[in-house]
């Protein structure tokens, strides 16, 4: 999930999905579940799959949000803080959450 200002985000069906080609992280609709269906067998982080989407994400900015003196980008995995922003590795079953939000 991404989270703007208390306002949840929608992250689009078929986001890495086009008529020739599925990229091995993809949407197959707006729930905001990422799928991994790859050949190789490697570790996929949440910075890929924004790339994939080609949106802007890390520790300091989102989607079209940048983190300044007021806001902050904060991510949560199954409930806890967590650092790792656009290097999380993604695991089967994680609840993500994103935020935009005012500093705490």
């Amino acid at each position: 999930r991404i989270v703007i200002n208390g306002t949840e985000e929608i992250i689009p069906a078929n986001v890495g999905v086009s008529l020739i080609c599925m990229n091995p992280l993809h949407t197959h609709d707006s729930t905001g579940e990422i799928h991994i269906e790859s050949p190789e067998q490697r570790d996929f982080t949440l910075g890929d799959f924004f790339a994939v989407w080609d949106k802007p994400f890390d520790k300091s900015k989102i989607l079209d949000y940048k983190a300044d003196a007021t806001h902050e980008v904060a991510i949560t995995v199954d409930g806890k803080q967590n650092q790792d922003f656009e290097n999380l590795i993604l695991k089967d079953k994680q609840e993500i959450v994103v935020e935009y939000q005012i500093k705490k």
